[in-house]
């Protein structure tokens, strides 16, 4: 059965911005000023993988890229 959507949990702490990427194309770029956030990304049916970078000061701390399906 193809995914309608798939879904990221994002957190504060050494991570101020954090981009989201789909089949290497980027998605969305959300600010974590007011605490945790979440993100759907809808129609990933045919999507084959998604990256979560994180970034501090403008500067890359972290980077986790899942495959789907």
């Amino acid at each position: 059965m193809p995914r309608p959507s798939t879904g990221a949990a994002c957190s504060p702490g050494r991570t101020e911005r954090v981009d989201v990427y789909l089949d290497r194309r980027p998605y969305a770029s959300l600010d974590l000023v007011d605490g945790p956030a979440e993100v759907t990304v809808p129609g990933t049916a045919s999507a084959r993988s998604v990256r979560v970078e994180g970034f501090q000061e403008g500067r890359l701390v972290s980077s986790r890229t899942e495959r789907l399906g």
